[in-house]
């Protein structure tokens, strides 16, 4: 399976993503997703890979915020398609990503984070900003010494 092999490389360029944003109006830092797509592209197409993406809007809805505001939430999968260009052999990961917005941005941020939970579960990436927790820890990737084993 020549596609595996170089998932395998693309694992590995794309272990751990760092927080690279920072949101001043809630007050956290995030990975962004131009970080995020920039070295997954990169590691991607060294190895011959390509990607194509299918999204699908699940649900759109008004809401209306606890100060009374309405906006709208959205729903979205995206479907990762990732062909190996020589073979023409295809992987592929989905995710889900919901977003909110009192503009017309609820369906993009919903995509973007369907995109991005579809990479990080895809390719078994670590993040420093996991969202399950309801502390300030964050994940740091493990340093190597010079046999590349774990210290």
């Amino acid at each position: 399976m020549a596609i595996g092999k170089k998932l395998v490389a693309v694992m590995a360029a794309c272990r751990y993503m760092p927080q690279d944003g920072y949101n001043s109006f809630q007050k956290y830092k995030y990975t962004t997703a131009a970080g995020m797509f920039a070295k997954i592209n990169e590691a991607m197409t060294e190895q011959g890979l390509f990607v194509q993406v299918e999204s699908t809007l699940i649900e759109l809805r008004d809401v209306t915020t606890s100060k009374g505001n309405a906006e709208k939430h959205a729903v979205v999968s995206a479907k990762v398609i990732i062909t190996e260009a020589e073979t023409g052999e295809t992987v592929t990961f989905t995710g889900l990503g919901s977003g909110q917005d009192g503009g017309d941005k609820s369906i993009m941020k919903a995509q973007t984070a369907a995109l991005k939970y579809a990479y990080i579960g895809g390719l078994c990436i670590a993040m420093s900003d996991d969202p399950e927790s309801d502390t300030n820890a964050t994940y740091q990737p493990p340093r190597r010494n010079n046999e590349g084993r774990n210290w």
